[in-house]
């Protein structure tokens, strides 16, 4: 009786940690302007430095630990049209996260910005679009 109560305990608590350590983050950048839109100041390391008219780009971008933090600023026109998006998760506990995103428009030319994302609440890993009209 007494082994089939560790063989339980070990099973959890390796369940547990292997679902809190997944940190994978599809992103996409979709450009619908006519114009190229450029990356001028970002974070991770990784992200589409331009994307063409029309055009989606997608990278995976892998996290460690229990948070993500996703930060980019995209700009057509000359840098006076900009789109300053963020998407994050972080992990406060056992059955607790939270995913976080976000978009808005910066520069002196108005531009439409749209961030959109598709948590998965089991593994922590999400998709995130980030888009320019």
């Amino acid at each position: 009786m007494k082994k089939l109560a560790l063989v339980s305990i070990i099973s959890f608590s390796v369940f547990f940690t292997v679902s809190s350590q997944a940190n994978t983050v599809t992103l996409t950048v979709e450009n619908n302007s006519a114009e190229k839109i450029d990356l001028s100041a970002g974070s991770p390391y990784g992200l589409p430095a331009s994307v063409p008219p029309k055009t989606t780009k997608t990278v995976i971008l892998e996290f460690g630990g229990t948070r993500s933090d996703i930060t980019a600023i995209y700009q057509r026109f000359g840098n006076k049209a900009a789109c300053k998006f963020t998407a994050s998760h972080i992990v406060k506990g056992q059955n607790s996260v939270t995913f976080n995103k976000s978009a808005a428009q910066s520069g002196t030319i108005k531009a439409t910005c749209r961030a959109d994302q598709s948590p998965n609440y089991t593994t922590h890993n999400y998709s995130a679009t980030f888009a320019v009209y």
